[in-house]
């Protein structure tokens, strides 16, 4: 090894000096050419007609042929050192003499054209400070039909995107003179009747630089340019962004190929990675504000913002920031608040709140947006409005964060949402309604909530760090304080007063005791039934028997829970059907109303928090099935009764849940895989059961979905 290695080294070093040595006498050939042409001319027998410069072209030529391709190319990228001193007074005649040699060379077969062609480029001052030797120009015009797509891209990428900006940019006739020869044969290479060089090339070369690049100093060439831009592939603009709220975000549609990083977005700029195949639009080269907009604004659409960034996988992963979007997006609805006489639980209202509110807890709870950023540049657009209508939910939004993130919440940052909320509630607030109306009572508490989350962290220097709160928030915390002292008949009346069950959740899912105290207790006897009734059981077929709750959790009271408070529901629903799994069993099922209010939990939550844990449920189940020779009988009948129950709720509760793909194509072979599994096939109901959760992903798909489903099953 040793030894092949100081072979390489020392071929290395031969090669180096064998380089160099030839370069030097390729140099002495032009400076010695340059500094006799004096005396030579002055003795030259002027009757015979003999170029002063054939001999050293020859001479040259015949140097270079005893080199390989790389020592040449080497050597004469060194004797361009000749041309480094512009202010030289033999520039002119070492330009004149390379140009030459090199022109010589390629019609001898010693040089290759296209290399030839990016010396002379090389070799030529384009800072117009000395004459232009024309000749060099006129050759490359004349031979460009004879080079490859290749060799014309690196000569327009040289000549257009790198040496052309030494040209002045502001030009004089005379020097508009001296670059005709660089326009007529830029003309003839980007020219498309020709076609020597493909348009996608030429466009794609030329967005290497910008708009005030010199080359667009010859007014021919602009033109050219110009007109390519606009005739070039007009039908790439087949598919447009929709704003059309029902329909599919457009990073889901069909026509976007998701595997396809060229269509990605740049994480730090937000621009198009590749922008060769689009239709040239100035507004596609400036960052795609308006599409992450329109994504942000679709219902799902947040979803699909990590199909359209792309990641750079050398560098650490980035996160899109969307902080000035999401500024936007609050201000807008509140802005149309203010112009409507619609009341705030209004449908359309909680429609369009609801998809803001769950856009921008996604967005901070992923890191796709600052908090404290957020809230700065809301506070100074608030400062200068009278969007006052829709504070509520503001606010709402406001502790969807606090409630999950209080321990990263700064003082500043608790500090900030007391400025805006003296900003917003100038007023005196007082409540007048029925606490039968959970959510406009919920909102109403809202900054209580969010300064019970507040004193909870900073306990004995509350006072230190946040003002004074004014006499109506004090008297909205005092009520939700008071309901930890004592067991409000309300909070225990889910069914009927679940309005201030709701409050209460939402500002002590931090304190666990008290929210295991008030909430889940509560929560637990709706669901199961108080201890009087925990004996009452619904008899199913073949002897299964279960709690006799029917009646789920209003969507109403859901819809009034932070994400926080809700996800703790969540856990108590599937700990439920966990325990099924346990050795420690219980003889009675969930009953149907912790089904379905876990289904209803599930459903309205992200699905990485909600869905994808009762999918993670489904397989631990699946692998218990398949361990279930092992076990006893008790506990083989409860874990099919799971899967049996998980069947159910995947064929007929998630009916429209929007699925990643990736978690359908699992879902799905699980449930092949399970069918060829004998504990299984021994049941025929349960065979059935899983073929139809099978039949009925299979069916409920896109036809870009069923691209990765078709692949999974090969």
């Amino acid at each position: 090894m040793g030894t092949n290695t100081e072979a390489v080294a020392a071929s290395s070093t031969t090669l180096t000096a064998a380089v160099g040595n030839d370069a030097e006498k390729l140099q002495w050939i032009v400076s010695n050419q340059v500094e006799g042409v004096q005396m030579r001319e002055m003795f030259w027998d002027l009757s015979k007609d003999v170029d002063v410069d054939v001999l050293a072209c020859s001479e040259a030529v015949k140097l270079l042929r005893t080199m390989t391709e790389e020592e040449k190319i080497q050597c004469c990228k060194a004797s361009l050192f000749l041309l480094s001193n512009k202010n030289d007074p033999r520039y002119i005649h070492y330009e004149r003499i390379l140009s030459s040699i090199f022109m010589a060379a390629c019609n001898e077969g010693v040089l290759p054209l296209s290399d030839c062609c990016e010396l002379l480029i090389l070799c030529t001052n384009f800072t117009l400070t000395t004459p232009m030797d024309s000749r060099k120009f006129e050759y490359m015009q004349k031979n460009l039909h004879l080079i490859d797509y290749k060799g014309l891209r690196n000569i327009l990428k040289l000549l257009v995107v790198e040496r052309m900006q030494e040209v002045p940019s502001t030009i004089t006739h005379h020097h508009r003179h001296m670059l005709l020869p660089v326009e007529n044969m830029l003309l003839t290479l980007i020219d498309r009747q020709l076609n020597l060089l493909p348009c996608i090339f030429t466009i794609t070369e030329l967005h290497r630089v910008s708009s005030n690049s010199r080359a667009f100093l010859l007014p021919r060439v602009a033109k050219k340019f110009n007109d390519m831009f606009i005739s070039f592939r007009p039908l790439t603009e087949m598919v447009t962004i929709i704003g059309r709220s029902w329909l599919y975000p457009i990073a889901a549609h069909i026509s976007f190929p998701v595997s396809t990083p060229s269509w990605k977005l740049e994480v730090t700029t937000t621009r198009l990675h590749q922008r060769a195949h689009l239709p040239y639009k100035s507004e596609l080269f400036a960052p795609q504000s308006f599409l992450l907009y329109t994504l942000l604004r679709q219902p799902r659409g947040k979803d699909t913002i990590s199909y359209v960034m792309r990641q750079n996988t050398n560098l650490t992963p980035q996160r899109l920031q969307c902080d000035e979007l999401l500024h936007m997006i609050i201000l807008e609805a509140m802005s149309e608040m203010e112009k409507t006489d619609t009341r705030l639980d209004d449908p359309a209202n909680q429609y369009q709140w609801m998809n803001i509110t769950q856009t921008v807890t996604f967005s901070l709870l992923h890191g796709n947006a600052s908090f404290s950023r957020l809230l700065k540049i809301l506070y100074e657009s608030l400062s200068e409005t009278v969007y006052r209508k829709g504070r509520d939910e503001l606010m709402w939004v406001i502790l969807q964060y606090v409630a999950v993130y209080i321990d990263r919440v700064s003082n500043e940052e608790m500090v900030r949402v007391a400025e805006i909320y003296n900003l917003l509630y100038s007023d005196e607030q007082t409540w007048s309604g029925a606490d039968t109306d959970p959510l406009l009572f919920v909102r109403f508490l809202v900054p209580a909530a969010i300064w019970i989350h507040f004193y909870k962290k900073l306990g004995n220097s509350q006072t230190d760090v946040l003002p004074k709160p004014s006499e109506s928030l004090w008297r909205q915390i005092q009520f939700l304080q008071e309901r930890t002292a004592d067991s409000d008949p309300n909070i225990q009346n889910v069914a009927d007063h679940n309005a201030v069950l709701a409050a209460v959740a939402n500002a002590y899912s931090n304190d666990m005791p008290n929210f295991q105290k008030l909430v889940l207790t509560a929560i637990d006897v709706f669901l199961d039934g108080s201890p009087e009734e925990i004996n009452t059981v619904w008899h199913l077929p073949y002897g299964i028997i279960s709690y006799s709750k029917k009646t789920p959790l209003p969507l109403s009271l859901i819809d009034s829970l932070t994400f926080h408070a809700r996800n703790h529901l969540f856990q108590l629903c599937l700990l439920k059907l966990t325990a099924m799994l346990s050795i420690q069993q219980t003889q009675k099922l969930p009953s149907p109303a912790t089904i379905d209010t876990l289904v209803r939990l599930a459903v309205t939550t992200e699905f990485e928090y909600g869905v994808k844990q009762v999918l993670a449920l489904l397989s631990s189940t699946l692998v218990s099935v398949n361990k279930s020779s092992n076990l006893g009988p008790a506990q083989q009948d409860r874990s099919r009764d799971l899967l049996f129950v998980l069947c159910d709720i995947l064929s007929y509760r998630f009916i429209s849940y929007p699925f990643p793909v990736g978690s359908k194509v699992n879902l799905m072979l699980w449930c092949y895989t399970a069918l060829g599994n004998s504990q299984v096939q021994m049941n025929i109901a349960l065979c059935s059961a899983l073929e139809q959760v099978m039949l009925r992903y299979w069916m409920w798909n896109s036809p870009q979905e069923m691209f990765y489903l078709s692949n999974a099953f090969l």
